[in-house]
């Protein structure tokens, strides 16, 4: 089996929110570890955000604590844990769109 990367679609927060404008639902399923590259400025802080059915979503934790990311950082989420959705919270309103590159990684082969 070989480890492969995929780029997802991007999440955007757009100017004057805090939550993602669409979030991501699809792709998902076969991620073994998702990265998360936050844009060089940002408002707030930025909670991740997971759901099991793109629902109800729920912040994502850590050893107790929120995972969180500020401006200019990657978060590589590992394992990925078969979440089917993706979205991300500001702690503040943003002033501008704020887009979020995001990628996978997963296997192929037997």
């Amino acid at each position: 089996m070989s480890l492969h990367t995929a780029n997802l679609p991007s999440i955007v927060i757009a100017s004057g929110t805090t939550t993602t404008t669409t979030p991501i639902t699809a792709y998902l399923s076969d991620a073994q570890t998702i990265t998360i590259q936050a844009p060089a400025v940002l408002s707030g802080t930025i909670t991740v955000e997971v759901s099991h059915a793109a629902t109800t979503f729920a912040k994502l934790q850590s050893g107790g604590a929120d995972v969180t990311m500020t401006q200019g950082e990657a978060l590589t989420i590992d394992p990925w844990g078969g979440y089917q959705s993706l979205q991300l919270t500001s702690g503040t309103t943003e002033t501008t769109a704020r887009t979020f590159t995001v990628t996978k990684t997963f296997q192929v082969g037997r």
